[in-house]
């Protein structure tokens, strides 16, 4: 891969990169500044970023992966337990490297695990991600293990970071299919988390919109987006939960659905020919906006 006068090669199979592009008030050009490279022999892969108070990158890898970002040298590598294994890391801004063992996070059990989404407020890192068999997100500390209820589930976990990551909370979401949670929103307001999740039935993906409350207790939000098909392949991509309470969400569907899981009112049917877009907006009521 090519950037300005950076030059990259992976390791081995998929790295994950990040790149800082920036620009004058002047001016709409961006300038490149500079470009980062995590990875190992597999696929390892950035899938979110956050730039609120300090730059954080999270993903998944497989095996070992080094994770300072200097091509030149190999000092913070990590090796996975399983699979894929969850990955955070904390970024120096200035250059792109992460400088020392206190900024990275990985877990992870025998099977696939990653963190899909990142949000925060100050030094609290909400994650978002799908984990497998059991996950020992505090080392040495059983307690604090999650175990899914069957493939993988969706997690939703809060870590505070200062100088290093200390878990805060960790709930998860799931039952004998794959359920994976795509995306998480913190409202400011509230500091409420919110996500969107994918949840697999025996010939069918759904969506599913919840919530926890900044100290991780459940909040009685939302809930599935119903369909009238036994087969419908319906796809969330996003959530952004605003100041005011109100959550909009995107995604894909294939079937008729009913798009207010609070009181069902709100049925919707695809146009013919395969998967449509939608945009949905849940107001701060606790009903459908």
């Amino acid at each position: 891969m090519n950037i300005g006068s950076y030059t990259r090669t992976s390791f081995g199979q998929k790295d994950a990169f990040i790149a800082k592009f920036s620009t004058s008030s002047n001016t709409s050009l961006y300038n490149f500044n500079w470009l980062s490279t995590f990875g190992g022999p597999q696929d390892d892969e950035a899938l979110d970023v956050n730039n609120n108070t300090n730059l954080t990158l999270v993903g998944s890898f497989v095996d070992v992966a080094d994770f300072d970002g200097d091509p030149n040298t190999s000092t913070l590598n990590k090796t996975s337990n399983g699979n894929k294994d969850a990955f955070a890391i904390v970024i120096n801004k200035p250059n792109g490297y992460v400088l020392s063992d206190n900024d990275i996070l990985t877990f992870g059990g025998i099977g696939d695990d990653a963190i899909t989404s990142i949000d925060k407020v100050s030094t609290a890192h909400n994650f978002g991600g799908y984990f497998s068999d059991v996950v020992e997100l505090v080392p040495g500390d059983p307690s604090k293990n999650l175990i899914s209820a069957g493939l993988k589930d969706g997690f939703v976990a809060k870590y505070f970071y200062n100088t290093n990551f200390v878990l805060s909370w960790a709930n998860y979401i799931g039952d004998v299919y794959d359920d994976i949670i795509d995306d998480i929103s913190i409202s400011s307001g509230s500091s409420n988390v919110y996500f969107i999740m994918q949840k697999e039935y025996i010939s069918s993906n759904r969506t599913y919109l919840g919530a926890y409350s900044y100290q991780g207790n459940s909040i009685s939000y939302a809930g599935e987006l119903l369909t009238y098909s036994s087969t419908n392949q319906n796809f969330p991509t996003a959530i952004e939960a605003l100041n005011s309470g109100d959550v909009y969400t995107t995604g894909t569907f294939d079937a008729i659905t009913d798009f207010n899981p609070a009181i069902p009112n709100n049925i919707i049917t695809p146009l013919v020919g395969g998967n449509n877009s939608f945009i949905h907006k849940m107001s701060n009521c606790n009903l459908s906006a």
